[in-house]
């Protein structure tokens, strides 16, 4: 990283809360190729994983608490399909995966949550190791992918906050996830809370669950109320 420019940058957020630092690194893009953000919840680290040719093929997410560096994520950029961007994510703690697909801009659009019978850190190497078969190994990934379900984003305009702005910062006001195998609704969110915090920004949704009833129909069963700081859940209630 001795080749990469780095630069302090501050963020201010809404009613004058404490500002959240970030020393990112740049390249020959405008996106950092690593990022560590120092905020009151403590220290994340992002880093863009490249080949050899400087073409960025993923990424990895961790965290410092006070057991060291801890990895959080792993993620392989999948490239360009039907107009969107996707990016195949695993969480490490839980082993979830998911694919976000996200405009050229960057807004998301969808979230597919799926099972992979692969193994991300080997394809990664591979994409690191082999450059010029980097389309052979995307299509493998997809072909060991099986996606579960699909949320679909909704943006908008919410109390004193412009969509521009919430979409921007990824806040979405609506959305609804279905499974892909039969169509079915299987939750509904919106959107019900915006705050800045000196913590982050946090978000609360009211989030409907549908689920099959004795007949074997989909139909509505509970209502949670879910809160989200900088996009992480951190209580559910009832």
């Amino acid at each position: 990283m001795s080749t990469l420019s780095w630069f302090e940058i501050t963020t201010f957020s809404f009613g004058n809360k404490l500002p959240k630092i970030s020393y990112q690194a740049f390249g020959d893009s405008q996106e950092p190729l690593a990022k560590i953000e120092v905020t009151p919840r403590g220290i994340r680290i992002y880093i863009a994983i490249s080949d050899k040719q400087g073409k960025v093929v993923g990424g990895a997410e961790y965290v410092v608490d006070d057991k060291g560096i801890v990895l959080v994520s792993i993620a392989i950029d999948l490239g360009k399909k039907d107009g969107l961007y996707r990016t195949l994510v695993c969480e490490d703690k839980r082993k979830v995966y998911y694919v976000e697909l996200t405009t050229e801009e960057g807004f998301r659009e969808k979230k597919q949550e799926v099972y992979y019978r692969g193994n991300i850190a080997e394809q990664l190497k591979n994409l690191l190791r082999d450059s010029e078969n980097r389309d052979t190994v995307l299509d493998q990934i997809d072909r060991d992918l099986d996606k579960q379900t699909e949320e679909r984003v909704v943006y908008g305009s919410f109390g004193k906050y412009p969509e521009a702005l919430l979409k921007v910062l990824g806040i979405s006001k609506e959305s609804t996830t279905f499974i892909v195998r039969t169509g079915e609704v299987k939750s509904k969110s919106t959107l019900v809370s915006v705050q800045f915090t000196d913590q982050g920004i946090e978000l609360t949704y009211r989030r409907d669950d549908f689920d099959k009833d004795r007949k074997g129909d989909y139909a509505f069963v509970k209502t949670t109320f879910e809160t989200k700081l900088d996009g992480r859940l951190i209580s559910v209630d009832y």
